[in-house]
């Protein structure tokens, strides 16, 4: 029997539904084919508030490499904020790592010159390709300042899936600031990645085969989960045969041999411990395995990773588990839906898309869910490591707090200075020649490494402040002769200051530092 209360909440289901279906195709079209017209024909459909108002703002572009600047019109919101909506084109190809801050530093003028309170700026190329990213004004007493350009941004390639900005986008009703906040929040990507993940992850450790044993079953499933979500960064940086794909290539090339589940035991084992276990060149045990000759090839010259990651793990790799076809073929499909980016984010600074973070988050959500330890949030991670190091250059150095405060909390952001205002700290060359001594030869241990979450947070801050004291007007000249590139800095980094211990086995961080006179801070 079916009740009118039930018949009401069935329509109002069916009817949300329909919505967000539609939703969902409207901004898939607009990923297809992206035009600045497009654009405000979605808004018109999802924005309730969105006011066309199309007129040029070509008289604020400086830069030869935009062209075609037009504000589409205004979203109002019920408490007398707005956001104004730009589309500008780039002249060339637009790509994930483009010009990035020119792009910023043009959305900026461009909400200066405005009264609105937020701005959603589409920047796109002929190709379809587009950046959609909002930027919000703040304010401090009578000061005006900005998000950073990256701390929301979607990129969109009409050749991939892009379902992380299809998954945000389909659902913002634009109702408020704070609404269009949430579908840009890197917390909302997160949360949603995960809850379908551990819905694939479930599936994939029930379908382990070789033990009875849940917790083995648990075990082997993850670290094939995390291997696998690893190699779809190595292929986005274009290490795995020139191809970006490799991975989905690699299985559609093996389901094209009539061989059933040996998936997993005959083309992923030889890919996980021999062709990434050993240098370019010198790979064992994959002559008898019917690959192609350009699968082959890519094999052979695979990056030697030289990582824990990559290894057999004893009581796991060598037990004789494997995961059927149907199980590793759903995951497949689940995950490479997803863009994948290999940008670093920071705290101020980040892609909404998988990025590697998204590693650390899975580990200790799913390995530490069972004895309370949760995934500590970037923003705390990021204090932490900053008050460690203030507090450890006063003790040691005696320089004034408040200038190490400074130098360390930056207002605008941890990345480059976006406001003028900002207070960096007042060093003399002395101490600027002191604090970078001392910071390019500080050694620090976390005792309970985890995924390494402190450990990348103290590399970002290291590299960051390192960079500062480099670039000011005062640091003495044969100190900026020695200045090191940015990757040799974060090289030196890693290899001289950051350490981590960690009861369990999965994080891979149990490294002997060979060190006696470690300062744990």
């Amino acid at each position: 029997m079916l009740f009118a209360g039930g018949l009401t909440d069935y329509n109002t289901l069916t009817r949300v539904s329909n919505e967000v279906s539609l939703m969902l195709e409207l901004w898939r079209g607009l990923c297809m084919e992206f035009t600045p017209e497009a654009l405000s024909r979605v808004l018109r459909r999802t924005a309730q508030n969105f006011r066309q108002a199309q007129y040029s703002l070509e008289s604020l572009v400086v830069d030869d490499e935009f062209d075609d600047a037009v504000q589409l019109g205004v979203i109002e919101f019920p408490n007398a904020e707005s956001l104004m909506v730009v589309a500008v084109r780039v002249e060339g190809e637009l790509t994930a790592r483009s010009s990035k801050k020119r792009q910023y530093d043009l959305a900026k003028a461009m909400l200066k010159h405005s009264n609105h309170n937020a701005a959603i700026f589409a920047f796109y190329d002929a190709t379809g390709r587009f950046r959609l990213s909002l930027v919000v004004a703040t304010y401090h007493g009578t000061r005006r300042t900005f998000t950073t350009f990256r701390r929301y941004t979607f990129f969109v390639d009409p050749v991939l899936p892009n379902k992380t900005f299809l998954q945000q986008m389909r659902t913002v009703r634009f109702s408020s600031l704070t609404d269009v906040l949430a579908a840009f929040s890197i917390e909302a990507v997160s949360d949603q990645f995960y809850g379908e993940f551990k819905d694939r992850y479930d599936d994939l450790w029930s379908a382990v085969r070789g033990t009875k044993e849940p917790s083995l079953k648990q075990d082997f499933a993850l670290l094939f989960a995390i291997r696998i979500i690893f190699l779809g960064f190595v292929q986005k940086k274009n290490w795995l045969g020139n191809n970006t794909m490799f991975i989905q290539d690699y299985w559609d090339e093996y389901k094209g041999l009539t061989q059933k589940n040996s998936f997993y035991r005959h083309w992923l084992e030889p890919l996980f411990f021999e062709a990434l276990s050993a240098p370019p060149g010198h790979k064992r045990g994959l002559e008898h395995v019917p690959f192609s000759e350009q699968t082959r090839r890519a094999l052979e010259y695979a990056p030697y990773l030289n990582g824990e990651l990559f290894k057999r793990k004893q009581g796991v790799d060598d037990c004789g588990l494997w995961i059927p076809d149907e199980s590793i073929g759903r995951f497949f499909d689940f995950l490479f839906q997803y863009n994948f980016t290999v940008e670093e984010n920071e705290l101020y600074d980040e892609e909404l898309e998988l990025n590697p973070e998204f590693l650390g988050i899975i580990f200790e959500r799913i390995t530490n869910k069972d004895q309370g330890a949760v995934y500590t949030p970037r923003e705390e991670v990021d204090l932490m490591c900053r008050l460690a190091l203030v507090k450890w250059l006063e003790k040691t150095t005696g320089i004034d707090k408040r200038d190490l405060y400074h130098l360390f909390f930056r207002e605008g952001g941890t990345g480059e200075v976006y406001d003028e205002h900002q207070k960096q700290g007042d060093f003399s060359p002395h101490e600027i020649r002191t604090l970078i001594d001392r910071l390019e030869n500080v050694t620090i241990c976390d005792p309970a490494a985890g995924s390494g979450a402190f450990e990348v947070g103290m590399l970002q801050v290291l590299e960051q402040v390192l960079e500062n004291l480099y670039c000011r007007s005062n640091t003495p000249d044969e100190v900026k002769r020695r200045a090191p590139s940015p990757f040799e800095r974060k090289k030196a980094i890693i290899a001289r200051s950051l350490y981590g211990v960690e009861v369990k086995s999965w994080a891979g961080l149990c490294y002997n530092s060979g060190h006696d006179d470690k300062i744990v801070l």
